[in-house]
């Protein structure tokens, strides 16, 4: 962990972004949600884009071969993913809307962090140690008192 500071805004928006959700929930449904946010996000984006043709050309071109030089699978996985993170963002949408902020997010994050260990054991051939296997072991019984108590 280089410079913790990094992680705040991390943090930060990962914790008050369900609340925000939540409350758009009462005026725009999911797929409105989804366009609204994306569209500003998009709206950015471009402005950078913009930025970066004008005034740094080179570092431009160099982001475009790099991406036209990814492996054919690269590209695959890409538009894989994104599908997934879509179908992802209308199911978290549906959850924001339906249930207690404070009793989901528990369940995604201490989900996810499960998830990640496994995937890094399986495919990334990380280390499993028995602390890691105490800690999932923590985590789904944290995840089971904050839903039931």
């Amino acid at each position: 962990m280089n410079n913790i500071i990094l992680y705040l805004p991390v943090i930060f928006s990962w914790s008050i972004m369900p609340f925000f959700y939540k409350s758009l929930t009462k005026y725009i449904n999911t797929t409105d949600i989804i366009l609204v946010i994306h569209f500003v996000y998009h709206i950015i984006i471009l402005t950078y884009c913009i930025f970066m043709l004008l005034f740094r050309y080179n570092k431009s071109i160099e982001f475009i071969k790099r991406t036209t030089s990814m492996p054919t699978t690269m590209n695959i996985m890409t538009i894989i993913f994104t599908g997934i993170a879509i179908i992802s963002q209308l199911a978290y949408f549906y959850i924001v809307k339906n249930n207690a902020v404070n009793k989901f997010v528990h369940i995604i994050r201490g989900g996810s962090a499960i998830l990640v260990v496994l995937i890094g054991y399986f495919y990334y051939k990380e280390q499993f140690t028995i602390l890691k296997i105490i800690g999932i072991i923590i985590t789904l019984f944290g995840i089971y008192l904050i839903n039931n108590y």
